[in-house]
């Protein structure tokens, strides 16, 4: 099992759009990203920051991570598996990412998460999660994944929601019917309250990572390690920690996720 190196960090309310900007660069880097390969904008513009994440050798081994923070202070994500830094452009973009939205009139938490399966940040604007900001890659994949040709990263989706729903760069034949969309394996409907056995939250680990098409057709895609679990998480906030070793991530309707 890989070390997760997790700190919280907090930015107290009424930042800039600069302080926003400057904190999140801080917080990646702790959590585990090398400093980035390429900056635009200025207060007052939409600024953004490009990170590269290299897994392997392959063709497609190395994915490219990019932030945009809005006047507005919405945070938007992205996924490429190239990237220009003259053009400040990147090719095959993830579909449909999750935004975030922090309010700077309430402080804003950020928990790093570094570990080889998960890396970025779990944010909480006062008391609301809105989700896990980063690159998220499963400890193994299906054979026919060959990153010779396709990246094997995501990032959280808009379509279900905080951490569930990921989107690739670019789906591999595998998937290319399926909107590019993945999930976990297990009903979260069923993970809401504690146990009724033990009275504790119940670790659900090995997650099954399946590419979903139709309510009736799912593909095997890969599997995270027992690093990363459903658990339930009722009553938790990103953040808490519990049985001395799980960090909860925070939920996608009744799906809620520790590592």
């Amino acid at each position: 099992m890989a070390l997760t190196i997790h700190t919280t960090r907090t930015l107290a309310a009424g930042y800039t759009q600069q302080q926003l900007y400057d904190e999140l660069k801080a917080a990646l880097q702790v959590a585990g990203f090398s400093a980035p390969i390429d900056e635009n904008g200025s207060p007052g513009t939409t600024m953004d920051q490009v990170y590269s994440i290299t897994y392997n050798a392959a063709a497609k081994g190395t994915v490219f991570f990019r932030i945009q923070i809005a006047t507005s202070f919405l945070i938007t994500p992205n996924l490429f598996d190239t990237y220009n830094s003259t053009t400040n452009t990147g090719t095959n973009t993830s579909i449909t990412p999750l935004t975030y939205a922090p309010l700077n009139t309430q402080q804003l938490n950020i928990i790093t998460i570094n570990n080889p399966e998960m890396r970025g940040l779990a944010l909480v604007t006062g008391s609301t999660e809105l989700g896990f900001l980063g690159v998220i890659r499963p400890a193994t994949k299906v054979a026919e994944w060959d990153e010779a040709l396709w990246t094997f990263a995501f990032i959280p989706g808009v379509t279900t929601g905080k951490l569930r729903t990921v989107a690739a760069p670019v789906c591999p034949p595998i998937a290319s019917s399926l909107t590019c969309n993945f999930g976990f394996n297990q009903d979260g409907t069923l993970l809401t309250t504690p146990s009724a056995i033990t009275g504790k939250s119940d670790i659900f680990p090995f997650g099954i990572l399946v590419a979903l098409g139709a309510a009736t057709a799912a593909s095997y895609a890969g599997a995270f390690s027992a690093d990363l679990a459903l658990v339930q998480g009722s009553g938790r906030i990103q953040g808490d920690t519990f049985d001395n070793q799980w960090i909860y991530l925070g939920r996608n309707i009744a799906h809620r996720f520790a590592i």
